[in-house]
C-alpha cells in the first residue's frame, strides 16, 4: 500500500505578498530568487531552501522556482550567456540532486555532488562537521524553525529514543512530520542552551525550552553522530 505524500508545514506566508507573486510571474515579468541571508533568522545555504519552498506554497510550480533560481538570477544580472544554463561557453556550475526537482522544491536540498568552474566536489571529500557543530546547527534552525536546516545534520535513519531507550521515532521523514507540526504550532518555541559536553562521537546538552504556553521544559539531549551525521537521539525529561 502506498503512502499518501505529506503536506509540508505551512510556512505562513503574507497572502497579498504570494498572490502578487504569481500576478508578476503569469504577466511574464522575470523572477528572481533571493535571500537576505546573514540576516537574524536567516541562515546562508538553507534560506536558499526556504525561500524556494515559500514560492512553491504561493503557487509557482517547482520548475518555475528552479527557473526563477537559475535563469531568473542570470537575467537580472544581465549574466544570460554564461550563468543559468547547461550549454558550451557557460560557467560549469552544476548541482547533481538525488530527486527530481520537479517533484518538489524538497529535492533541492537532496544534493549529491557540486560541480565549481567545472571540477565535481563529492561530500566525502570535505571535512564534515564535528559532533559538536552538527549539534548547535539543528539547535540554530530550531530556534528561527527552519525545518529543512534543522533535518540537514540528521541521519536519513536517525533515531530518537526516551529516557528508557525506547525508540518513539524513526526516519528523517518522521522527524519532518513531527518537527514541522511543532514548529507551525508554536510560534515562540526557544530552546536555551545551558550546558553542554562533548565526549568523542557524543554530545550532551542541557536545554530549556518555553514556547509550550505556560509551560517550560527542562531537557538533557544526547546526539549520537556516526558518519558526519546525527544518528541517534535519547531526550531526558
Amino acid at each position: 500500500m502506498r503512502r499518501a505524500r505529506e503536506k509540508p508545514a505551512s510556512l505562513g506566508l503574507d497572502p497579498v505578498m504570494a498572490k502578487n507573486l504569481i500576478r508578476v510571474l503569469r504577466a511574464g515579468i522575470t523572477v528572481a530568487m533571493g535571500t537576505d541571508s546573514g540576516n537574524i533568522g536567516t541562515l546562508h545555504g538553507v534560506g536558499v531552501l526556504r525561500e524556494m519552498a515559500a514560492m512553491e506554497e504561493a503557487g509557482m510550480k517547482p520548475v518555475e522556482v528552479l527557473q526563477a533560481a537559475t535563469q531568473g538570477g542570470a537575467r537580472v544580472m544581465g549574466r544570460e550567456k554564461e550563468l543559468g544554463r547547461v550549454a558550451p561557453g557557460a560557467l560549469a556550475d552544476l548541482l547533481v540532486l538525488e530527486a527530481d526537482p520537479r517533484a518538489g522544491t524538497r529535492a533541492f536540498s537532496r544534493i549529491r555532488r557540486v560541480v565549481k568552474d567545472g571540477q565535481v566536489i563529492d561530500p566525502e571529500t570535505v571535512i564534515p562537521d564535528g559532533p559538536e557543530a552538527l549539534s548547535q546547527r539543528q539547535l540554530n534552525a530550531y530556534n528561527v524553525r527552519n525545518l529543512e536546516a534543522f533535518l540537514a545534520p540528521y541521519a536519513e535513519d536517525v533515531e530518537i529514543r526516551d529516557l528508557d531507550g525506547k525508540v518513539v521515532s524513526k526516519g528523517r521523514e518522521a522527524l519532518r512530520t513531527r518537527y514541522g507540526a511543532l514548529f507551525a504550532q508554536s510560534p515562540s518555541l526557544h530552546c536555551e542552551l545551558r550546558g553542554r559536553v562533548t565526549a568523542g562521537s557524543w554530545v550532551v546538552d542541557e536545554e530549556r525550552v518555553t514556547g509550550f504556553d505556560p509551560s517550560v521544559v527542562h531537557v538533557l539531549a544526547m546526539y549520537e553522530v556516526v558518519n558526519g551525521r546525527i544518528a541517534r537521539v535519547r531526550f531526558m525529561k
